[in-house]
């Protein structure tokens, strides 16, 4: 595994637990300077884990792998909230789903810009 991908995986590790965390941690209050700040950081917070996991290497240069990964992680962060003194959120969902979105799209153009020619040697 190449170097930068080593340092791509271990800061996937690191954002996940975090993200884990800030999103489970009870009682959480955010105020910010536009109504529903939260869902603002919903949105940049799950785009960089989808960014994160696009290069760490773990979907290779698979889009649909990506984006099908970035939802059910979503799905489970938003659903097992109300374990932890939190509620479930459709708008959060939605900020998570954007972020993810945005971020596969993104993904796959870099992907594709740097894409090996066909026929190339290895």
């Amino acid at each position: 595994m190449a170097w930068s991908r080593r340092v791509a995986l271990a800061a996937f590790v690191v954002y996940t637990c975090a993200l884990l965390v800030s999103t489970h941690w009870p009682r959480l209050v955010i105020h910010g300077p536009v109504d529903r700040t939260d869902v603002v950081i919903h949105i940049f917070a799950f785009g960089l884990w989808t960014v994160l996991l696009g290069l760490s290497g773990l979907v290779g240069r698979r889009w649909v792998l990506l984006l099908a990964c970035g939802l059910a992680f979503a799905v489970v962060d938003e659903t097992t909230q109300p374990l932890f003194e939190r509620t479930f959120d459709w708008l959060d969902l939605a900020g998570d789903c954007l972020g993810i979105g945005l971020a596969t799209v993104a993904m796959a153009l870099v992907w594709k810009r740097t894409a090996p020619e066909a026929g190339a040697s290895a």
